[in-house]
Parts: structure tokens; sequence; C-alpha cells
């Protein structure tokens, strides 16, 4: 029997993450040519974002979801996004700091979602 994921997220990880949700939610109303699929993305964004702020306001010191199989698909995708959006983007110092920051976010996750399974 598989467990579900968890993601045990301190006050800074919960901002960073709601910061990315609207910043990748931003870029694809944006830059991505509208389908049935970024429309999805998109709303599926706008949930677990819901998600975050309720369990923020009811925190104080952090929160621990459990991830459906759902959402860990949609975080692959939005760490991915994000990535490829940096990445895209002309070389510059805030540039890197930027990949920087989501690569050690997303690392930060994995772990705690592997941890879980693995248990």
């Amino acid at each position: 029997m598989e467990t579900a994921p968890v993601l045990r997220l301190n006050p800074a990880q919960v901002r960073q993450l709601i910061g990315y949700c609207t910043e990748y939610r931003s870029s694809l109303w944006r830059y991505t040519m509208p389908t049935p699929e970024r429309n999805q993305m998109i709303r599926s964004l706008q949930a677990f974002q819901g998600r975050l702020e309720q369990a923020q306001e009811q925190a104080q010191a952090g929160i621990t979801l459990l991830i459906t199989t759902e959402e860990k698909h949609l975080l692959k995708q939005l760490f991915t996004g994000l990535i490829q959006y940096y990445g895209n983007a002309p070389p510059s110092e805030q540039r890197n700091q930027a990949l920087g920051e989501i690569t050690e976010c997303r690392l930060a996750i994995q772990r705690m979602m592997y941890q879980t399974q693995a248990l």
C-alpha cells in the first residue's frame, strides 16, 4: 500500500509556493494559447493555492498537507514551467537567483514527498 505524499512546510515555504502558483498562473494567462489543458492547469493551480492559503491562515508554525496524485503532478508541472519560463529569460543576476530559489524549493518538496512514500 502506497502512502500519500505529505508536505510539511514552514511559513516561508508556504509563502514561496503561493507566490509560485500566482506567478505561473499569470505566465500561463499571458504567454500560453488558450486550450482546455491550459485552462485546467490554471484552475488546478487556483485550487492548490487556495488550499495553501487556507492552511496558512489556520497554522502559525507551519502546515502539513496530504498531497493527492493530481497535486503531485501539478507541483511537477509548476516547477518545470517556472524553470522553463525563467530559463528563457535574458541572462541576469535576478534570473539566476530566481532559478536557484525555484530549484531549491523543488528539491525540498521532492524530498518531502519521497520520504513519505518510502515509509
